[in-house]
């Protein structure tokens, strides 16, 4: 399992999308904005980080303690925050909860 978080940067619509492994151990960290990426797909059309970034953006999950798994198409909270899961349930859609 691979899951994502996003943190703003000072660059305004320049976000750092992180990727970290199921114990929370960081793996690799991309600057993405909406049209480019500095992963090593940025040269695509689309990428995974450009993809998930409307996810965060949309239901205010940048810069929280909230992470996306890509592959399952889940958010995980992974420490005490004061937005609740069911909060942030009603404001994605399809995307689903997990704790």
């Amino acid at each position: 399992m691979s899951l994502y978080n996003c943190k703003s940067t000072s660059t305004p619509f320049l976000w750092r999308m992180t990727k970290f492994d199921s114990d929370l151990n960081m793996e690799a960290s991309y600057l993405v904005s909406i049209s480019d990426c500095s992963c090593p797909a940025g040269y695509r059309p689309t990428c995974r980080h450009r993809q998930m970034l409307p996810k965060f953006t949309r239901i205010n999950a940048v810069d929280k303690l909230w992470f996306f798994d890509f592959e399952t198409n889940t958010w995980e909270k992974h420490s005490d925050h004061s937005d609740s899961g069911e909060d942030l349930q009603a404001t994605m859609g399809s995307d689903s909860v997990a704790r």
